[in-house]
């Protein structure tokens, strides 16, 4: 087979097959493996296996709908499913407990089938289509596409989960937005060219862990935070009514408690008026600072910075499920 562009030749010679011609997607030098052939699909399973034994949780699977895609010279490109059903059977059986992540931008209905309609295929998929929109969002202030996405990945098997995300490796991929869409981002975040990749996305990386005020320091705590809300993870969502059209309100339960995020995406400074009622309680208790909100008329004021946020538990902080652990700073 042959990937290069621009070579038309069809039938080779042995002298041709010396040659080493590989079919590729990606760089010329970065030749795709064939994962039809029941080789391939064995030695994929042996490595798997000799990382398992190794202690790996699980495995992060890059550009899974090219991984899973008949392909080559002469071929109808069709994505054959069972080779994720194949590797999810083989995972559980050496190690139960293992996951599987797939890094597949694809849009939000076509992920049902790399979930499989049992949840029996990929248990995590990165998601892109929430992702996109959320850079948009904050590069503009305007929160529709965001919540369109939310709403477009809300459905999934019982089993499965969507991960939101921020960056997962050297580019943040904006290939989904419209071009315009593109271009406000690319004016926000990565003017310059050298800061631009493949047309598509940003090549910027997070400040690399010296500074305290860090964009990574401040994930490391944010994710110690997220740990503590499993109402994000395994509970139903909703979003919130507010007077400003910038704000994302949203309150997350379950098992009867309840958290709820407020995010500012505009440039001046708000105070939000949420009912009460809807929030579920008269008391609400920031997560991440000091300081509460105790409704006043039924009605509950929060103020947010201009691109900050408020995290609160619902009712307060004996609402939680079990006592947390603190971790190692």
């Amino acid at each position: 087979m042959n990937g290069f562009p621009g070579v038309q030749k069809t039938t080779w010679t042995h002298d041709d097959l010396a040659k080493a011609y590989d079919f590729h997607r990606f760089y010329s030098f970065q030749p795709d493996l064939n994962t039809h052939l029941p080789a391939v699909r064995q030695e994929i399973q042996r490595i798997m296996g000799f990382w398992l034994q190794l202690g790996g949780s699980g495995f992060r699977m890059d550009a899974v709908p090219f991984l899973i895609e008949r392909k080559g010279a002469g071929v109808t490109p069709t994505k054959d499913y069972e080779l994720l059903h194949e590797m999810r059977d083989f995972l559980q059986w050496r190690c139960r407990d293992a996951v599987l992540l797939a890094e597949a931008n694809v849009p939000p209905a076509e992920s049902l089938k790399y979930f499989g309609e049992h949840g029996d295929r990929l248990q995590l998929m990165l998601n892109f289509p929430v992702n996109q929109r959320l850079f948009y969002a904050l590069a503009t202030g305007d929160l529709r596409p965001l919540v369109k996405a939310l709403e477009d990945t809300r459905t999934i098997p019982q089993a499965a989960q969507l991960v939101n995300f921020l960056r997962s490796h050297d580019e943040l991929d904006l290939g989904r937005l419209t071009d315009a869409q593109r271009q406000r981002v690319f004016d926000a975040f990565g003017p310059e060219p050298s800061m631009q990749l493949y047309d598509r996305g940003i090549r910027r990386r997070l400040a690399q862990r010296r500074d305290q005020d860090s964009l990574l320091n401040w994930m490391g705590r944010a994710i110690r935070m997220r740990k503590e809300c499993p109402e994000i993870g395994w509970g139903q969502w909703k979003r919130l009514g507010s007077d400003a059209s910038d704000v994302l309100v949203m309150r997350y339960e379950f098992e009867g408690r309840a958290v709820l995020t407020a995010h500012n995406f505009g440039e001046r400074p708000l105070a939000v008026t949420l009912s009460a009622r809807e929030v579920g309680s008269d008391l609400l208790v920031d997560m991440l600072a000091e300081g509460q909100s105790k409704a006043e008329g039924g009605k509950h004021v929060l103020e947010l910075a201009p691109s900050r946020y408020r995290w609160y538990r619902v009712g307060g902080m004996d609402r939680l499920a079990t006592p947390l652990q603190s971790e190692p700073e």
